[in-house]
């Protein structure tokens, strides 16, 4: 029974990130940004994104860490910008759709194991 409850969890935590994947792209501008550097957070390393709206001039965090520098210092991307948000969402990066997949396929197959296993 516990096992059904993670698997539905990790179903909802999928659903959960796709939804929350196609909000940002509903919600958010997107800019032209430089990257200026990495910034170390919480063991992560992330592409810190130099880039101007409304006049204004602003420097934030992409919002997925990256092991091996994947943005070279001085490359220009498109970023999703949403006023208020703490980090930017790389235009083509599909990251969330991706874990947000794993996460339901994870969370289906643990409840047809379970299902398998009650049957046998």
């Amino acid at each position: 029974m516990l096992l059904i409850v993670l698997g539905i969890v990790f179903i909802c935590l999928g659903i959960y990130l796709i939804i929350s994947h196609i909000s940002i792209k509903n919600k958010a501008v997107v800019v032209e940004g430089r990257v200026t550097g990495y910034a170390s957070i919480e063991g992560g390393e992330y592409p810190v994104i130099h880039f101007t709206y409304n006049g204004e001039e602003l420097d934030m965090p992409a919002a997925v860490s990256q092991k091996k520098p994947k943005y070279p210092e001085g490359e220009m991307l498109s970023v999703y910008y949403v006023q208020g948000h703490k980090w930017l969402n790389i235009v083509g990066d599909k990251n969330n759709l991706i874990q947000g997949a794993g996460m339901i396929a994870a969370g289906i197959a643990i409840i047809v194991l379970m299902i398998i296993k009650n049957f046998m």
